[in-house]
């Protein structure tokens, strides 16, 4: 036994290996494989012994806490970008993006008339991500064309041409209008019997549009909808507004029962953000458990 070597390349046995940091770490190195050595011989060895332990103990606790901060770290910066990557864009008014929107459709055709004006998602105040325009004109040869603008709230355009010699004309055109969507869904929701639909119904999907009608030359029509509960159908409401004056025009509201909420909206608000974090949770628990088991299996 005197001659066996410890695993840090000294004599298990050799007094010498008592009497140093580096020797009494071989020597708790060596217990910890099934060694046995000789009970220390003096006071300042056993001091040694335990000062060497300690420190190994402390370099795997600090290991342990530096890989638990490193995952903290990673989670926190996951979800973090996550949330800055939903950032709601800057939406725009009806307005906004026509003053883009016209003089493409004059670059087009001097003669062009602008037909309706709508949103592909309207928000709350009456703005949106993305503005739809369109247009028609009449070129040679009995043929007319329909040209249809997107404008972005980012400053993206996008454009599609249609041309038809059996094409029919729209029997009236939008003009400059003066009221624009977000005074437009201010009046709507300030008129009584949409604001009493609304308090029963505060989650209804919007959709919104400019068009002529047989009377007046622009409105500003509203429907506001809410899936019924149970069964089919939904509560809606619907207002027409004077795209010249503000002026409403008609407004009428089904009658409304109780509003429950649907089997989506339970597994939307509460299902699904539990999943997720049941989810993300289970992920860092195997890591972290992965991460100890090397630790302590060193390495």
């Amino acid at each position: 036994m005197e001659n066996e070597k410890c695993a840090g390349g000294c004599w298990f046995w050799d007094e010498c290996c008592f009497q140093t940091l580096h020797g009494s770490l071989c020597v708790v190195l060596a217990h910890r494989r099934g060694y046995h050595s000789p009970e220390p011989r003096h006071s300042h060895e056993v001091f040694t012994m335990k000062l060497a332990s300690m420190f190994h103990e402390t370099g795997k606790k600090t290991r342990i806490l530096i890989c638990c901060i490193v995952v903290v770290i990673i989670v926190v910066s996951a979800i973090v970008v996550f949330f800055v990557t939903q950032k709601q864009p800057s939406y725009i008014t009806a307005k906004e993006g026509f003053e883009k929107a016209e003089p493409i459709a004059k670059k087009w055709n001097n003669a062009s008339n602008l037909c309706i004006v709508y949103p592909r998602y309207i928000s709350q105040d009456g703005k949106s991500e993305q503005w739809v325009y369109i247009f028609e004109a009449p070129f040679s040869k009995g043929i007319r064309g329909e040209l249809t603008i997107k404008i972005y709230s980012n400053g993206n355009v996008n454009t599609e041409e249609y041309y038809d010699g059996n094409f029919t004309p729209g029997l009236n055109f939008v003009p400059n209008w003066t009221i624009d969507s977000d005074e437009a869904m201010e009046i709507a929701k300030k008129n009584k019997t949409i604001a009493e639909y609304l308090s029963k119904c505060p989650q209804a999907s919007i959709d919104m549009c400019l068009r002529p009608n047989e009377t007046y030359s622009c409105v500003w029509w509203f429907k506001f909808d809410y899936p019924v509960p149970v069964g089919e159908g939904s509560y809606y409401a619907e207002i027409r507004i004077d795209g010249h004056t503000g002026k409403v025009l008609s407004a009428k509201a089904t009658p409304v029962g109780p509003v429950y909420p649907t089997w989506w909206r339970y597994f939307e608000c509460l299902v699904l953000p539990i999943t997720i974090v049941i989810i993300i949770a289970v992920i860092v628990v195997l890591v972290i458990r992965k991460v100890f088991r090397w630790i302590i299996g060193g390495g």
